[in-house]
């Protein structure tokens, strides 16, 4: 009897504290995703359509209607969320160029934690591909062009690298010619023929 009435207590002090937060405070908005919009919405209403269906039937067709609906719905929301962090990194640079470096700082700090997966790829045309068929055939298009073109009949120049050791090496002997010229014009240095220096 004692348990039942600490029990009783204890939910009528929890269900008096609740409601009076929730009169004093307010309810807890949840924060909306500002990429999340119908056109999603819409795609998580029909992929959960689907998961019902399956769920209730259990049928390989069920089954395989899910799973593509499933990835529409994926490759939906990663393209919004693309357009939402390309907007905003638009903007920020934006903010960069046209000297709203406060802006630009606070834009930063916001969405620093946003690590986007590359999982696309683009065309010809510049347009980005998350279909796996579509990025596969992009890919074969591309190597078969790299490796299948036309040789060049002009000759390919050198390496950069190799062309800064020769500016190098340049530098060196004109410095080399310029201290010979000031050493035998200054002569500091005589040469006697027991081959010691002396100054």
């Amino acid at each position: 009897m004692d348990k039942l009435e600490t029990n009783d207590r204890w939910t009528i002090i929890r269900n008096t504290i609740t409601e009076t937060a929730r009169k004093s405070l307010g309810e807890a908005r949840k924060q909306a995703k500002k990429w999340y919009n119908n056109e999603c919405r819409n795609a998580v209403l029909k992929r959960n359509e689907y998961r019902q269906k399956y769920l209730r039937n259990l049928s390989a067709e069920s089954k395989e209607l899910f799973e593509t609906e499933r990835k529409r719905c994926k490759q939906i929301i990663q393209m919004e969320k693309r357009k939402y962090m390309n907007e905003i990194i638009h903007n920020t640079e934006q903010d960069y160029t046209q000297g709203r470096v406060r802006n630009f700082f606070i834009a930063i700090k916001r969405h620093q934690k946003y690590n986007p997966t590359l999982k696309a790829i683009r065309d010809k045309h510049n347009r980005i591909l998350l279909d796996p068929q579509m990025k596969a055939s992009r890919w074969q298009e591309y190597f078969g062009e790299l490796l299948n073109g036309e040789i060049p009949v002009t000759p390919i120049p050198a390496w950069e690298d190799q062309r800064a050791e020769q500016e190098a090496q340049k530098k060196k002997k004109k410095k080399i010619q310029l201290l010979t010229l000031q050493v035998n014009s200054n002569n500091l240095y005589t040469i006697t023929p027991n081959t010691s220096s002396t100054y």
